[in-house]
């Protein structure tokens, strides 16, 4: 049904004025049929945006049947034209609809240049072949121009990026050719002008001229050399017929007013009717006129009628179509695609002089061709599924979190990913692989302790509950509480997968399982595994798949130029030191740490650099270096971000670290460490890397993470990591460094 209408459509745009209108409606099923998927397409939802607010405008306009017309304008030749194109589901037909097109097109303007040349009458019932010696062809001869010059620029593209060209290209250039020049449109002289050489340097920059196509850019060289040259000689023909029935002197005055109106109203515009009005009055004191509805400039008068919002969401929709062309030409290579490029870049150049996107019949005929080239067969695009994921988790859990990432994509390479984790963490997610990343937790609460771990804790911004309902289906990679019933109650979600205990393990019941649909039974004992096991168990669970895969994090070797001033050292070995994680009891003390760096310091040539986020931190770093003035270290705490730190450490030959997330970023780069475990096991946070070395006192109250988070039970003195000695550690340090 869409490739009949728009065959039906080919046929009647070019010479109908109101039939192509009327069957222009049709699109709006077309967008109801469709709208599941161009809910999501940009250039749909721009052209709508645009439309929507000059149809809100068009309600405050003085004169609602002046404005009404002119709304239908733009509903018709950038909204229902674009939809009836894109609507078109045959690849094959693509061609030959617009092959069809130009065939009316051209049969129209052969019919113009026998009325030029006096065989038929210039007028034939409500349609003008010439008017005052232009050719026009059933439209005022700017709009005639500016289609004309819409083609030429599509097949010149055509000439100078397809090898093989044919027959009917030439015919359909030439044809088009001539009727620009007897259409006598300056601006769209000067349009082409500036396309074509655009077009010269991309064809330069893309691939070498052939011949064929050398000799063409002579002959179309010398083609318009004489032809603007017998243009300026003769005496026949006056700037007013260039420019139309305005004056230059008068289109100035029409700048200069544009631009008073747009000071008046900056934000919203005056509407087209109250524009209107001033522009006819002030240029009927020269005498009598047709009634101009326009300043001959599209920016502006977008500026003047709907202010800067409607201009910016006019900008948006040729930012969005650029950007579609540009990405679908490195997809396919199609000169089609290309061609449009350059026909586009001509159109809004010549719209700086003029305003063709105003008239309906051109911009009817440019966004149908856009929307029929840039239509897709609509049975071969597979909806892929959106799965929500929750890794609302600390750093360290986050980095081996990250590892469900290849599962899922192995499961289905065409799933998409919409991942809400902290705002701490999404840095560190590499955004290729996600379709939407949501960020919670924006900022700590000042409240008690326990209500701020199970309410303002996985507190997160109304904006963001709303992105759930994208999802068709959401896994709890950890224990949140209260999404699941919002998941399950608010947005109907009816695949809701999530753990039957808590994420640290004990056997200890997850609450907020009854909300889930998909209950997964975790095996007993999940404190003994390390969290990377429990990820993996509930991705494969989900998504069957044998795919054990390592963390994926963002690159960030772009910031070594940033940090190679901080860590550049004529030492041999670069070492860095992590002498508190995020709790207290993940402590190692000061003393330690300066006797392990006298023991290092006096057999290796060595440089330390203290990494940390708090200001304890940074006093324990200023403690470590004032007792050892003459030893190469360096406080790093406060004076690096996340990713920066993350590159500092790939470029480390030793970490020695409390438990902490550094010490998970430097296992998946392979990085030496040795790290201190106390509060937990080993065998559950350490690093998974051959080049680790987790160190674990294994008192009889270690691990007490359990009491932790049940009974909010803390040590006072973390005697476990006391235990850890620093002549146990440089053992280590010289297995390592050997």
């Amino acid at each position: 049904m869409e490739t009949f209408f728009n065959y039906i459509f080919a046929v009647m745009q070019p010479f109908s004025k109101d039939g192509w209108q009327i069957l222009s409606l049709v699109s709006l099923f077309f967008l109801y049929k469709n709208w599941q998927i161009w809910k999501k397409d940009k250039i749909v939802i721009s052209i709508l945006l645009f439309l929507a607010y000059v149809a809100v405008m068009t309600l405050f306009s003085p004169d609602k049947a002046y404005s009404f017309k002119f709304l239908s304008k733009y509903f018709v030749g950038f909204g229902f034209s674009f939809l009836l194109g894109y609507s078109l589901n045959n690849e094959q037909h693509k061609e030959k609809i617009i092959d069809v097109y130009l065939l009316v097109f051209a049969f129209t303007v052969i019919l113009g240049f026998i009325s030029y040349l006096g065989f038929i009458s210039h007028r034939i019932g409500n349609h003008t072949f010439v008017e005052l010696n232009r050719l026009c062809v059933f439209d005022w001869a700017t709009g005639f121009a500016g289609r004309c010059e819409f083609v030429i620029m599509m097949f010149v593209t055509l000439f100078l990026f397809e090898e093989k060209n044919k027959y009917k290209h030439f015919f359909f250039f030439l044809i088009f050719c001539v009727a620009l020049l007897l259409s006598r449109t300056r601006e769209c002289y000067i349009a082409i002008l500036c396309s074509f050489i655009l077009l010269l340097f991309t064809n330069i920059y893309i691939k070498k001229f052939t011949k064929k196509q050398l000799l063409l850019l002579v002959v179309i060289a010398f083609f318009v050399g004489i032809t603007v040259s017998s243009f300026i000689k003769s005496d026949e023909i006056t700037v007013s017929d260039f420019i139309g029935k305005n004056s230059i002197v008068n289109r100035i005055e029409m700048y200069k007013m544009s631009i008073s109106l747009i000071k008046e109203k900056p934000i919203f515009g005056h509407t087209p009717a109250v524009a209107a009005k001033p522009l006819y009055d002030m240029l009927s004191m020269n005498g009598p006129i047709n009634k101009i509805e326009h300043f001959h400039n599209i920016y502006l008068n977008t500026l003047v009628d709907f202010g800067i919002i409607g201009f910016l969401l006019f900008i948006f929709i040729f930012y969005s179509l650029f950007c579609r062309l540009i990405k679908k030409y490195k997809e396919t290579k199609s000169s089609c695609v290309l061609m449009l490029v350059f026909a586009w870049t001509a159109v809004l150049i010549s719209d700086c002089f003029d305003a063709l996107l105003i008239n309906p019949f051109c911009s009817g005929m440019f966004f149908w061709i856009t929307g029929v080239v840039l239509s897709e067969q609509k049975d071969k695009i597979k909806k892929s599924k959106k799965v929500a994921i929750f890794l609302n988790i600390g750093i360290g859990d986050f980095i081996w979190g990250t590892s469900v990432i290849p599962v899922i994509k192995s499961f289905d390479k065409d799933i998409r990913i919409i991942l809400f984790t902290r705002k701490i963490t999404a840095c560190l997610a590499d955004k290729k692989d996600f379709y939407k990343i949501v960020k919670l937790n924006p900022g700590r609460f000042k409240t008690k302790r326990k209500l701020k771990r199970y309410f303002y804790k996985w507190l997160f911004t109304v904006s963001n509950f709303f992105l759930l309902y994208r999802a068709d289906s959401v896994v709890f990679f950890d224990d949140t509480p209260i999404v699941p019933k919002i998941a399950k109650s608010v947005f109907k979600i009816k695949n809701i997968y999530g753990p039957d205990i808590k994420c640290f393990g004990y056997d200890l019941k997850n609450l907020d399982a009854v909300d889930y649909s998909n209950v997964i039974c975790m095996p007993k004992n999940m404190e003994q595994f390390h969290c990377m096991m429990r990820y993996q168990f509930i991705a494969r669970k989900v998504f069957p798949s044998y795919n054990l895969s390592l963390p994926k994090l963002k690159d960030t070797s772009y910031l070594y130029p940033k940090i190679q001033n901080l860590i550049s050292t004529n030492k041999k070995y670069k070492i860095m030191l992590c002498t508190k994680g995020s709790s207290y009891w993940k402590y190692w003390p000061a003393d330690y740490f300066i006797k392990l760096i006298e023991m290092i310091s006096s057999q290796y040539d060595a440089a330390f650099f203290v990494v940390g986020k708090s200001n304890e931190q940074k006093e324990t770093a200023d403690v470590i270096k004032n007792k050892l003035p003459d030893v190469d270290i360096r406080n790093l705490c406060n004076k690096t971000t996340l990713l920066e730190l993350k590159e500092i450490i790939k470029n480390m030959n030793l970490l020695i670290s409390v438990d902490t997330f550094a010490i998970h970023i430097a296992a998946t780069y392979n990085v030496p460490t040795i790290s201190f475990h106390g509060q937990s096991l080993a065998e559950r946070t350490m690093p998974v890397s051959y080049n680790a070395i987790p160190m674990c006192s294994y008192r009889d109250c270690s691990p007490c993470n359990v009491a932790v988070h049940v009974n909010n039970y803390y040590c006072k003195e973390p005697k476990c990591m006391k235990d850890i000695t620093p002549d146990l550690v440089f053992e280590n340090v010289k297995r390592i460094l050997k």
